[in-house]
């Protein structure tokens, strides 16, 4: 705090400003508490704003902040990283305006942010002020654990852009490493998650950086689930499944793949009584006549990929009573962000019955919203787009790590 405090003082009185700053430290230790503080700390102090923001929705729901993509005007990717492009002066001048009294922008969980993003990032600030300096001579302050999970996609901010990256995504003949260059480290030490239970918080410091001791293997393996070892793959499935339901309905089942996901929420929806509801997308092929067969045949292939559709899968099974989770940010300031678990408690059908329009479902707090479809458009390949029209939902009985993060 004392560190971001004389970066905006000497700022204030004209002097030479300190490099950015990186604020690091375990799961706990109070990194998002920090960032309130500040911005509280700003706007009292200084009459000033902070803006905050984070990789995904949930991350930046938790601090009532925005995502990267939307605060920056970033492309969103859908299997790929877009090259960046300039805004026009209209959309320009609304956001100078919007951000003219702003004076520090925080990113949170930045080891999920790519070193592409945090070039754009820099881009951005620079348009949006019209300043030729790094990130447009704002205040930059990034929070998050680097022994964290990676970004999905590319290398981490710290990595040095490969100058075929830098001319194939920004158009540069050279690279350059901001993270090295620019960014000076505090780190946060004193865990207060877990200063209740120092056994569980020295454990994970442990695991956090490999270093466990045969007392921490002992005392994790008496939480192991035991599967007897003669069942076949669908039986021990079943199996964990079964663990699982009767754990408190607002437990989550983290795993590392996909496809691990898709098998648990399938056996946990078959376990539900009620009907099946099949929700089918309905695509339009925007692309020359020519390339329709080809397009359609791709298409298919993706059908169960949601992650290279733009988070919308071609079909979506659910019943009353299912846990789902929203593939998109519906509203940010509701917390129907990305990410947002809740219960299908029923569905919104037209007047002769035809078409299902809603799927009505309770996030939190006995709290209903009707989710309605969304049209998004993802390219396939070059030329080549779909716009689909679907629920912005899947299963949630299982999440991939990733998901998990924030």
């Amino acid at each position: 705090m004392t560190m971001i405090i004389m970066m905006i003082h000497r700022k204030r009185h004209q002097t030479v400003m300190l490099p950015k700053l990186y604020v690091s430290g375990e799961g706990g230790t109070g990194k998002s508490f920090l960032i309130n503080v500040i911005k509280r700390w700003i706007r009292e102090e200084l009459n000033r704003e902070t803006v905050v923001t984070a990789p995904t929705g949930i991350a930046a729901f938790n601090f009532n902040g925005l995502t990267i993509h939307r605060v920056f005007q970033l492309p969103v990717e859908h299997g790929f990283t877009p090259s960046y492009t300039q805004l026009s002066d209209n959309v320009l001048k609304a956001l100078r305006d919007q951000l003219q009294n702003t004076t520090l922008f925080n990113i949170d969980e930045i080891s999920m942010v790519s070193n592409i993003t945090l070039i754009y990032i820099h881009l951005r600030l620079v348009e949006f002020f019209d300043v030729d300096d790094w990130f447009g001579g704002k205040h930059v302050v990034v929070f998050g654990d680097l022994l964290q999970l990676p970004p999905v996609h590319e290398n981490p901010s710290y990595v040095t852009l490969s100058s075929q990256d830098a001319e194939k995504y920004v158009g540069s003949l050279c690279s350059v490493n901001l993270w090295t260059d620019l960014f000076c480290y505090e780190e946060l030490r004193i865990n207060m998650r877990q200063k209740t239970d120092n056994i569980y918080g020295q454990l994970l410091s442990r695991v956090r950086v490999a270093s466990m001791t045969n007392e921490d293997i002992k005392l994790l393996e008496q939480r192991k689930i035991t599967i007897d070892p003669s069942f076949s793959y669908n039986e021990k499935l079943h199996e964990i499944c079964n663990y699982i339901d009767k754990l408190p309905s607002d437990s989550v089942c983290i795993v590392p793949t996909c496809k691990q996901c898709d098998l648990i929420n399938s056996v946990m929806t078959s376990k539900i009584s009620s009907e099946e509801i099949v929700l089918t997308a309905r695509d339009h092929l925007d692309c020359n006549k020519s390339l329709i067969k080809k397009v359609s045949n791709t298409l298919n292939k993706i059908e169960d990929n949601a992650s290279q559709s733009a988070g919308l899968a071609k079909t979506i099974t659910i019943k009353i009573g299912a846990k789902v989770m929203l593939r998109r940010n519906i509203d940010v300031t509701l917390g129907l962000v990305n990410g947002t678990i809740g219960t299908v408690k029923s569905v919104s059908k037209s007047i002769d019955g035809s078409e299902i329009q809603a799927i009505n479902i309770d996030f939190s707090a006995d709290t209903e919203y009707a989710i309605e479809k969304i049209k998004v458009k993802f390219q396939l390949f070059e030329s080549a787009f779909v716009v689909r029209e679907q629920f912005p939902l899947c299963l949630s009985y299982a999440v991939t790590i990733h998901k998990s993060q924030g």
